[in-house]
């Protein structure tokens, strides 16, 4: 999300949901596109496979009588009646309605994802009695952990009382969150000493220019070591005012602007592109008006790999929980960075029930196939070391209107170096039907489009949802 754009804050969780709730499969629920089965209606209640999912929704035509915030309270009653008292005033202290509606759109999101990934009632997707809302002690975001009850304690034949066997005398609440949380260590220590607690699911939420995308990884592999962060940004809507700033300032300027939160190298190449393209551009034999054009297609292209850095940059640091005044900021090195690929049109898939036809599922897997290079060129440094052990990829979404930096940091090493290794590979096998490991599956799932979710079928899924007992 770049600075200076029309948005509200961003918020990033990393939500756990009390395992030991279950209910049955929802009616009407919203399709999942290409992604995980665990996604799809009537999938099991327990998430003990790892399942990714990306999601967007588009709040710019939803509540069009609304006029101000305070208008939303009875156009969008029946959205706003699915939130605690508390989230509808979050909704509803921001000013401008455009801000307003992307916070109960995401708010729904996160929700929907809580619901859809540990299978409980909506109402007890938000904290409850059994979690405890508190902050990460390195990042000071929210966080929700539920504690993992200790093992019942019995007195023996002397009085002593020591923990019970950790086989039948097991709580059941603690077998379900082993089962829920895809580790085989169902407890974990927090950073700041508090008392174990399960974290099954975790996502990563961005809105700009009227879209809210989500991020979500239920039963990650290493619950120490996963994270995910999303970021997304609106090229179309700060465009026109940079393109201006470079012809009045000169791109040299443009960049220095920005410089303090780019590594040296970074900064060094970006100001580069303005000799490379003019290197590469061919000689014009047009009027002012053919050199005019030629000028703002230059200057298009360097915008473009300056918001595709901007753009990865934001997402790796939402994964790693810290903010953009962190001081390792300027030790981040992106290299190779570039745009992804235009896409094909008719690029996101819906979410809305139906299978879709021929010709949408066939611009979704070329946008798949897209998105599984979109990355491979790509090397991230921190303190002069090559990261390894993220996945961290560039799309456009909704044609080129905006550009999405998905991350996720698996929890092993070996993943990201594998993947980098071996994808050609990994393309032919999935190709040819060849088989996938558990992790390669959910990489692969990271190229596939986002899910565009209709409004009406967040609504009828939520109220099912909360109408269980």
């Amino acid at each position: 999300m770049l600075h200076g754009s029309s948005s509200i804050v961003r918020s990033a969780h990393s939500i756990p949901i009390h395992p030991s709730i279950r209910n049955p499969p929802l009616p009407q629920a919203i399709t999942m596109g290409g992604q995980t089965p665990q996604q799809q209606p009537g999938a099991s209640a327990t998430t003990t496979t790892t399942a990714l999912i990306k999601w967007v929704l588009d709040t710019r035509p939803l509540w069009p009588a609304a006029k101000q915030t305070k208008d939303l309270s009875s156009v969008a009653a029946r959205a706003l009646d699915l939130l605690t008292p508390e989230e509808r005033s979050n909704v509803l202290r921001y000013y401008h309605v455009k801000d307003a509606k992307l916070a109960l759109g995401s708010a729904l999101l996160k929700r929907l994802a809580i619901v859809r990934c540990a299978r409980v009632p909506w109402r007890d997707a938000v904290p409850t009695r059994d979690a405890v809302p508190t902050r990460d002690a390195r990042t000071h975001k929210p966080v929700f952990r539920v504690p993992v009850p200790a093992p019942p304690r019995h007195a023996d034949s002397y009085g002593t009382t020591s923990a019970a066997s950790a086989s039948a005398g097991m709580a059941s609440s603690e077998t379900a969150a082993a089962a829920v949380s895809g580790d085989d260590d169902a407890e974990r220590q927090s950073a700041d000493g508090d008392d174990d607690y399960t974290e099954p699911l975790l996502f990563n939420v961005s809105h700009q220019a009227g879209l809210v995308v989500l991020l979500a990884l239920a039963a990650p592999p290493s619950r120490a070591a996963t994270a995910v962060g999303v970021d997304i940004v609106c090229p179309s809507e700060r465009r026109a005012r940079d393109r201006e700033m470079v012809s009045r300032e000169g791109w040299p300027r443009y960049v220095a602007m920005h410089e303090d939160v780019f590594s040296p190298g970074e900064a060094a190449r970006l100001r580069a592109l303005e000799e490379e393209e003019e290197d590469c551009a061919p000689p014009s034999s047009a009027g002012g008006g053919g050199r005019q054009q030629q000028e703002e297609d230059r200057t298009d292209v360097m915008l473009a790999h300056f918001y595709a850095l901007w753009c990865l940059r934001e997402g790796y640091v939402k994964m790693t929980g810290d903010a953009l005044l962190a001081p390792w900021l300027r030790d981040l090195d992106m290299r190779n960075v570039a745009p992804p690929p235009k896409p094909p049109l008719a690029s996101v898939p819906h979410g809305g029930g139906g299978g879709g036809d021929d010709a949408t599922a066939a611009a979704a897997a070329k946008t798949t196939e897209a998105a599984r290079g979109a990355g491979l060129g790509l090397e991230i440094y921190l303190h002069g070391e090559r990261v390894r052990d993220a996945d961290v990829r560039l799309e456009w979404l909704l044609g080129d209107e905006y550009m999405v930096c998905t991350a996720v940091r698996w929890g092993h090493h070996h993943h990201y170096h594998h993947q980098q290794q071996q994808q050609q590979q990994q393309q032919r096998d999935c190709a040819s039907g060849g088989e996938q490991g558990e992790e390669d599956a959910t990489a692969d799932t990271l190229a596939s489009p986002f899910v565009q979710l209709d409004l009406e079928q967040v609504l009828v899924e939520a109220e099912a949802a909360d109408r269980q007992t």
